[in-house]
């Protein structure tokens, strides 16, 4: 596996490249950590099997990070690797956007985003337990609780509070785009 430091559109990121990438298949990997943590070294194994897997390379945004950086900075960040892939010339149908609980979220958000802009969209979107309703008002939150692996309600109350600056934004689709 090939880790490479890089700046795309403004942000820190890291390319993850393995023999069996292909030059033009990218997935933009947005990394999950209830908007607030970051573990490169998981997300970026994470990574590199699914560029086995998909014959591509990834891109793992590190984007700012919430109690220092709240809503809407993950989402800005997001946004601009996005159009700055586009902008370089990647085939937006060569482009999977691929995320983790937060990270689904901004994947979902980044699509959002791209679709209001009226840029490109990628091939297809993977959502891994994603974290899309901050409302928490969902009856399957409760009632599932405890069965997933990635998202516990406990943890989203105490955590949503450092991403989302005010409760009056819970509802924003850009928030919860469920």
């Amino acid at each position: 596996v090939t880790r490479t430091a890089v700046d795309v559109g403004g942000v820190p990121a890291e390319w993850i490249a393995v023999p069996e990438s292909g030059p033009d298949r990218v997935l933009l990997v947005l990394h999950g950590g209830s908007f607030a943590f970051r573990f490169p070294n998981t997300h970026a194994g994470l990574a590199a099997r699914m560029c086995r897997l998909l014959r591509a390379r990834a891109l793992i945004p590190d984007y700012r990070l919430a109690r220092e950086h709240p809503f809407p900075a993950a989402p800005d960040d997001c946004e601009a690797v996005y159009r700055a892939l586009i902008d370089a010339g990647h085939d937006a149908q060569e482009i999977v956007i691929c995320g983790d609980s937060a990270g689904g979220n901004l994947a979902l958000v980044t699509l959002l985003r791209a679709r209001a802009a009226g840029l490109p969209l990628p091939a297809c979107a993977v959502l891994l337990s994603p974290a899309l309703d901050c409302t928490l008002t969902s009856p399957s939150m409760a009632a599932f609780d405890g069965h997933d692996p990635m998202l516990a309600l406990a943890n989203l109350l105490v955590l949503r509070c450092f991403y989302v600056p005010r409760p009056k934004l819970y509802t924003d689709p850009e928030v919860s785009p469920l």
